[in-house]
């Protein structure tokens, strides 16, 4: 999760911090919110498989690399 949450930390703008992450039960997806200015936000999904449900509906990637979500 770290090398994660570093990876998507190297991204961000200056007027960009990342407000909460989270981490699935079966640790192959991670929920981050980033928070921006003063009232915007956006989550975003990064896993190694496709959405079970419609229900999550905002950016989603899948890495080409699936090792990237693997445990060491």
């Amino acid at each position: 999760m770290e090398e994660i949450l570093l990876s998507v930390k190297n991204v961000l703008k200056d007027e960009e911090e990342i407000l909460s992450a989270h981490v699935s039960s079966n640790e192959n997806t991670f929920y981050i919110s980033i928070f921006k200015k003063i009232d915007l936000f956006l989550t975003i999904r990064i896993s190694n498989h496709k959405k079970i449900n419609s229900y999550y509906s905002n950016k989603s990637f899948n890495p080409l690399d699936n090792d990237l979500l693997q445990k060491n």
